[in-house]
């Protein structure tokens, strides 16, 4: 195969990889539409229980389509730039066209963009890893909520759950009462990954880690001394007292029978 031959492959591969990506983005487009869409049926006065755990489960979900689809994307993007790495560079005379910064794109491909605009004489890998470092800075610090107004206290309260089920149903409308932010902005802000932090939510049989507790009320950006205070105050008393259930009885009837 000629070189000309090849180079015609690698663009009509890329021509269609662009496609994909584009469409890619659509479908994103619309499952972050549906979300938003279901978060607001959330806040819909009189909804009863099972609808409202019917519109979370379908949040859930789409959390986690969006999350795949952004790793697709990502994905797609790397064997774009893989792609473009080949193409033979454009004939002499021609400029070459700037890179073009997709606002739809992953964080990370306006990076790319960035980068090309750099000076050469300031080493590219410093300015991108500082910003970079920057950045991840800047969104681990979880954002303060903004609290309700005065006279409403509308924030779920935890020391009213009896079990574990009804604390994690409480975990879950504090992510609700602090905007429903996507598992990905959670892990961001929280240091800790997406999947770790949605598993708080999967398993209402049992108690969340106090780990996962703490990261969970990071990412939906409880700051506040007292709220904290009280979401551990009643994971230790619901921790305890199921501890405290499971255990044999001090003095059972086989260890003292009676004659």
């Amino acid at each position: 195969m000629s070189d000309n031959t090849h180079a015609s492959s690698e663009a009509h591969h890329l021509r269609r990889l662009l496609e994909e990506v584009r469409s890619k983005q659509q479908a994103l487009s619309h499952l972050r539409q549906r979300r938003e869409d279901a978060v607001a049926q959330l806040v819909t006065p009189g909804l009863d229980r099972i609808e409202w755990e019917e519109l979370a489960g379908l949040v859930r979900e789409l959390d986690r389509q969006i999350d795949e689809a952004e790793q697709e994307i990502s994905g797609l993007r790397k064997e774009e730039q893989t792609l473009k790495s080949r193409l033979p560079p454009p004939p002499l005379g021609r400029p070459a066209t700037s890179p073009r910064v997709d606002p739809l794109a992953p964080r990370s491909e306006h990076w790319e963009a960035d980068k090309a605009a750099l000076p050469d004489t300031v080493p590219v890998q410093y300015h991108t890893s500082e910003k970079a470092s920057l950045l991840s800075s800047a969104s681990n610090i979880a954002a303060p909520v903004v609290q309700d107004a005065e006279g409403y206290d509308l924030i779920p309260d935890p020391l009213e759950a009896r079990n574990s089920a009804e604390f994690v149903t409480a975990l879950e409308k504090l992510r609700l009462w602090a905007g429903s932010p996507s598992f990905r902005t959670m892990a961001r802000r929280s240091g800790r990954s997406a999947s770790w932090l949605c598993g708080a939510l999967k398993q209402q049989e049992k108690l969340p880690k106090y780990e996962l507790l703490m990261a969970f009320l990071s990412g939906c950006g409880i700051t506040d001394k007292e709220t904290v205070q009280r979401w551990v105050t009643a994971w230790r008393r619901l921790s305890i007292s199921s501890t405290v259930t499971a255990a044999d009885p001090p003095f059972s009837s086989a260890a003292n029978p009676v004659r």
